[in-house]
């Protein structure tokens, strides 16, 4: 886990895996990165049933809503 504030954000998804909010400055306002980390030994099990595509739409559209209330 981790937190550094005004640049990042991390904790610990169910399985160990690690969600992750990077913040950039940029002029205007701030560049928001959303990762996850499958790095544990099951991460096999998770790509075989493919949920890195499922997050990575889930990602997206998060950002997508935060840039939404951050910019009405």
């Amino acid at each position: 886990m981790a937190f550094d504030e005004n640049a990042s954000i991390a904790w610990h998804h169910f399985a160990k895996f690690v969600w992750r909010y990077d913040l950039e400055p940029v002029p205007g306002g701030t560049n928001v990165t959303e990762s996850l980390n499958y790095d544990q030994p099951w991460a096999f099990l998770i790509v075989w049933l493919g949920f890195p595509a499922k997050n990575r739409l889930a990602m997206e559209a998060s950002l997508e809503r935060l840039e939404r209330l951050v910019t009405s």
